[in-house]
């Protein structure tokens, strides 16, 4: 189904589970599809606004893997970051991705195996 999630249990860099658990869509769920929409609307209206000097630039691609990442997380549990609880808002959505590699890295692997949405 294009609405069906998983359960994404965080691991440190020695492979110890953290308690943290952070519930995502696919990579080809509804939601992602449509942010993947909005990220090549916007790049074609930039093509057409400079034509033949519109450049892609990494800062930018950086942005969409962000927004697809932030729009593909449903919720979490027990994140915390510097002590503090963190609601699973957008907002803070981008600052723990943008942070800390190893939650950002094991969220982006879930999102892109469609193999995890799958019931059996």
């Amino acid at each position: 189904a294009n609405d069906a999630t998983t359960e994404v249990e965080i691991y440190d860099n020695a492979g110890a589970a953290t308690g943290i658990v952070i519930t995502v869509y696919s990579s080809e769920s509804d939601i992602a599809l449509t942010t993947k929409r909005k990220a090549l609307d916007r790049r074609i209206a930039k093509m057409q606004r400079r034509g033949s000097k519109s450049t892609l630039k990494a800062e930018e691609l950086e942005a969409e893997a962000m927004e697809l990442r932030v729009a593909c997380t449903k919720a979490w549990r027990d994140l915390s970051y510097n002590g503090e609880v963190l609601d699973c808002t957008d907002e803070n959505k981008r600052m723990i991705y943008s942070r800390v590699s190893r939650i950002r890295d094991q969220v982006d692997e879930a999102i892109a195996d469609v193999s995890l949405f799958t019931k059996s």
